[in-house]
């Protein structure tokens, strides 16, 4: 009787697992782009604003955040000056040498929605969100200062672990800022919590019995 009894819960995880995993998989038929808002996410659970003073200016910025869930690379440093580009005085990242591709925010798990706050000096910005290397929805925006009027760019209601930036014209100075975001939905934390309940109303009935 137990080992039917964990068959069948590992039966109704991998059901579950199908079932959500095809959720997400509607959900991201209906993506939403984040892009020139007023305003980041509602409720995010984690912001990383990049403090102030924290690192030297210049300081390349690539796995010093690694504890809130996000890396950084190739192109990304460090700074605190107060600038144009973000009308802010804490702490930002930016690019120095403007010849190179900013490159990639890289999610340690999962997410369903990302924000930051986004400036250029020149020229549009390509935003592309990712899922193991595999681009699940993209777009483009004039992110230079004097056009935008808002500052958040991002993505919302879909899955991905990567986004990706590709700035059109070359020799551009890019600030970020703000980055928040939602953790993906923890499927098999959920799968297991709803087996661990059916296998103590396995045991009720078979006490009963």
């Amino acid at each position: 009787m137990q080992a039917e009894s964990i068959m069948s819960i590992k039966s109704i995880s991998r059901t579950l697992s199908v079932v959500v995993c095809a959720g997400l998989m509607s959900v991201n038929t209906h993506a939403a782009a984040i892009k020139d808002s007023n305003s980041g996410l509602l409720s995010p659970d984690i912001v990383i604003d990049f403090g102030n003073n924290l690192y030297t200016a210049g300081t390349t910025i690539n796995n010093q955040f690694l504890s809130s869930g996000v890396t950084f690379g190739p192109t990304f440093l460090y700074n605190d000056i107060d600038t144009t580009f973000l009308p802010l005085t804490q702490g930002y990242l930016e690019n120095i040498n403007t010849s190179s591709q900013p490159g990639s925010i890289f999610f340690a798990l999962d997410v369903s929605a990302a924000d930051f706050s986004w400036r250029t000096n020149n020229g549009t910005t390509t935003f592309s969100a990712y899922n193991d290397n595999v681009l699940v929805e993209e777009f483009t925006w004039d992110t230079n200062i004097s056009l935008t009027s808002g500052r958040y760019y991002g993505f919302k209601d879909i899955l991905f672990d990567e986004i990706r930036f590709s700035i059109a014209t070359r020799d551009t100075l890019f600030t970020l800022d703000n980055l928040e975001y939602v953790s993906a939905i923890p499927i098999p934390a959920a799968v297991w919590l709803f087996g661990s309940g059916l296998l103590g109303l396995i045991g009720f009935a078979r006490h009963k019995s």
